[in-house]
C-alpha cells in the first residue's frame, strides 16, 4: 500500500506508476530478498549457531534428533524484521519527510542507519529466542560494519540515501 502511495504521490498522480512500484517492491522485498535472507539464515543458524548437544530428552517417545531452524520460521523472522525495522521507521517516516531528507545528508543517513540497525536487531531477537541456538550475538555483527560504511559514504562520499529513493521514484 505504501509503495502504491509513493508511486501515486511522487509520479504526478499516476495510478499505473503506483501499481508498478507496488508490484516491483513486493516482488523485490517479499520475493527475491526474502528468499535469499531466509535461506541464508537457515544455513547460518543450522550450520554455525545450532548447539549439537541440544536434543530431545531421553524420556521422549520420539527418536532423538537435533532441532533445526525451519525455512518458514526464517521467513517469518525476516518479514517481522522487514515490517518493524524497514517499513515503519524508513518507508513511513521517509514518505512524510522525503522533501526534507533529500536536502539533509545527515538526517537521511541517520534514518537509514537506524532502520538497518533495527532490522538486524529484530532479526537477532527472532533467533535469540530459540533455546537450541548458541552465539546468536554473531547475527548482530552487520550493525557496526554497515554503520561504518553508511557513515563513511555519507560524510566522505557525500551520499544521500533519500536522494537515491527520490530519483528512483521519479524514474517510474
Amino acid at each position: 500500500m505504501t509503495c502504491f502511495l509513493y508511486g501515486l504521490v511522487y509520479s504526478g498522480s499516476s495510478v499505473k506508476a503506483g501499481f508498478r512500484l507496488a508490484a516491483s517492491q513486493t516482488i523485490l522485498w517479499f520475493g527475491i530478498v526474502a528468499l535469499v535472507f531466509s535461506s541464508l539464515y537457515v544455513v547460518i543458524a543450522n550450520r554455525f549457531l545450532a548447539d549439537p548437544t541440544a536434543g530431545y530428552s531421553s524420556e521422549s517417545w520420539m527418536e532423538p534428533e537435533s532441532p533445526r531452524v525451519e525455512w518458514m520460521y526464517a521467513l517469518d523472522v525476516y518479514c517481522n524484521a522487514l515490517f518493524g525495522g524497514v517499513f515503519l521507521p524508513l518507508y513511513v517516516m521517509q514518505g512524510v519527510l522525503l522533501r526534507f531528507l533529500v536536502r539533509s545528508r545527515f538526517a537521511s543517513c541517520a534514518l537509514y542507519l537506524f532502520s538497518n540497525a533495527y532490522f538486524w536487531y529484530i532479526s537477532w531477537l527472532g533467533y535469540d529466542i530459540l533455546p537450541f541456538l548458541r552465539r546468536t550475538q554473531l547475527l548482530l555483527v552487520p550493525i557496526p560494519s554497515m554503520s561504518a560504511v553508511m557513515l563513511a559514504a555519507t560524510f566522505l562520499g557525500e551520499v544521500n540515501f533519500s536522494q537515491w529513493t527520490w530519483r528512483a521514484l521519479h524514474a517510474i
